[in-house]
């Protein structure tokens, strides 16, 4: 089968975002995970809540590129941060977010 050369990088793009999420699943057991950009103000009231009630947090920058091939992969979009993954369940937006924060606390 002869695959054309604009094809190629679709198919590199996807198989990389499978093995991301294929790799950190083991990760994701210990401590959730907040999908986040550094700049991003509604985030930083998240990361604060977290950090001031002792709620351990992976920070992922969706700046980056493995973290944003991982959201991606999981269903979210680096558009609607932030995302928090508890190896079940990917919660999206700042209300869901603090929710999931606030049980937690």
């Amino acid at each position: 089968m002869v695959v054309p050369p604009f094809v190629m990088p679709a198919l590199f793009y996807f198989q990389e975002a499978y093995n991301c999420t294929e790799r950190n699943e083991e990760e994701f057991v210990d401590k959730m995970v907040m999908y986040y950009w550094g700049p991003c103000p509604t985030c930083a009231i998240a990361t604060k809540f977290a950090d001031e009630h002792g709620i351990a947090l992976d920070l992922r920058d969706v700046e980056q590129v493995e973290p944003y091939n991982e959201l991606l992969a999981l269903g979210g979009d680096a558009n609607k941060i932030p995302y928090l993954y508890d190896g079940a369940q990917l919660v999206e937006g700042i209300d869901a977010v603090m929710d999931r924060l606030k049980a937690l606390a």
